[in-house]
């Protein structure tokens, strides 16, 4: 048995800076979590509110198992584009490009705050469309090592398909967002590239969200009254690889009946695809407690508690609930079945501590799926999201969670298994 011990400080305001280890070239932003205890800098203890000591032992355990579909045998990592893919309403949070982001002040220099108008102009202006920030994403991927960190979903969120379905009642990509279609955007990455590549060919997967409800959160089609031949679709149709499935405008008693059906028709497809649940934690943040014995059989991970959203404060929550429910938690995760405390929002302007959030998710052995603007991460962010070793942690194939030992005044020991 080998035992390894670093210290991780969780700090408040005006943090200092902790010194590089030796012969490495890391920032106080992304700390070298597993190889050595980095030293900090006077000044810097008092200023602490938290102390986070992680401790690594490496064991052979057994584990359980879960959703027998053979995927997801370490935890997922990828990229997840939110609701904010709009680029008609948000061109800049849709889009980093310099010419969306000068049309969009010529619209709002003529128009004033006169939306009406400032709508119609923007379809006569050449705004890129929502599909050229997921080809660009995949460039990003394969040109920036992300893809040989370990990244390789790329995931489309809510928002993305029309508000109406077509008249046999499928499923239709937003024709201005995304024109060319789920299709070609799954199998076309960029026409910059001299030699465009599909998604797959590149060795990236395609992920889509949808929702068991009557409609999604945001209030587009659902699988409710189409589950089936949306499964179908999404299968055969746009060749999708994970499929995230939210749980808004539903009867929450029917959860696990409906999650059941999901995989069942999952599977019929034949194509291997990997299910993420959000019930679970729905169903928490209205007060229900999760059947969690049933679930590793139904996902291949599962949201746990509140959505974490861009600030530091959810953040915490989360963390603290996954401590506090840990006896729940710990024998759930393993290899094909992962606690989901929900994206990394690592490189987002108000996630202040951005190499916490990456530590503690590793440790926990959840899927590692961002959540930001990869043109706009700084240079210790980029190099934090792909920091090998950390990445190793949450990769390890035995898949084991972090469990909290000892707390007290909020100084925590945690113990992970490799």
């Amino acid at each position: 048995m080998t035992l390894r011990v670093c210290l991780i400080p969780w700090i408040t305001l005006n943090p200092g800076k902790v010194r590089s280890c030796p012969g490495q070239n890391h920032s106080y932003r992304s700390p070298v979590a597993y190889i050595c205890n980095p030293v900090i800098e006077k000044g810097y203890l008092h200023q602490a509110t938290m102390l986070h000591l992680w401790v690594t032992v490496l064991s052979l355990l057994a584990v359980t198992t879960g959703l027998d579909n053979g995927l997801g045998l370490t935890p997922p990592m990828g990229i997840l584009f939110r609701c904010t893919v709009n680029c008609d309403n948000f061109p800049d949070g849709c889009l980093n490009n310099p010419r969306n982001l000068a049309l969009d002040k010529l619209t709002r220099l003529l128009t004033g705050q006169r939306e009406t108008f400032r709508a119609v102009l923007i379809r006569w202006l050449p705004f890129s469309s929502s599909e050229d920030l997921v080809r660009s994403t995949a460039d990003k991927f394969v040109e920036d090592g992300y893809q040989d960190a370990g990244y390789e979903y790329i995931i489309l969120g809510d928002c993305v398909v029309s508000k109406e379905r077509d008249t046999n009642g499928k499923m239709q990509p937003d024709p201005n967002r995304f024109p060319g279609g789920f299709k070609e955007l799954s199998d076309y990455v960029s026409d910059q590239l001299s030699d465009p590549m599909p998604i797959h060919s590149k060795g990236l997967k395609f992920g889509m969200y949808t929702n068991y409800g009557t409609s999604t959160c945001a209030g587009y089609p659902a699988l409710i009254g189409h589950m089936e031949q949306d499964i179908k679709q999404f299968a055969s149709e746009w060749e999708v690889d994970y499929l995230k499935v939210d749980n808004c405008n539903t009867d929450y008693s029917t959860d696990i009946q409906g999650y059941t059906e999901i995989g069942r028709l999952l599977n019929e497809t034949g194509r291997p695809i990997y299910l993420q649940c959000e019930w679970p934690g729905n169903e928490v943040t209205n007060n229900i407690t999760p059947d969690w014995s049933s679930i590793p059989a139904l996902c291949n991970s599962w949201r746990t508690y509140i959505d974490i959203g861009d600030g530091y404060t959810n953040l915490v929550r989360i963390v603290e609930y996954m401590a506090e429910n840990q006896d729940t938690f710990v024998p759930l995760a393993g290899p094909g079945h992962w606690n989901d405390p929900d994206v990394l929002t690592v490189g987002n302007k108000a996630m202040l501590r951005s190499w916490q959030q990456m530590t503690l998710w590793s440790v926990m052995a959840s899927p590692l799926i961002m959540s930001t603007k990869l043109d706009e991460l700084g240079g210790g962010d980029e190099t934090l999201l792909k920091n090998k070793d950390i990445i190793a942690v949450n990769q390890d194939p035995l898949g084991r969670m972090g469990r909290r030992v000892f707390w007290v005044r909020r100084a925590h020991l945690f113990m992970f298994f490799l």
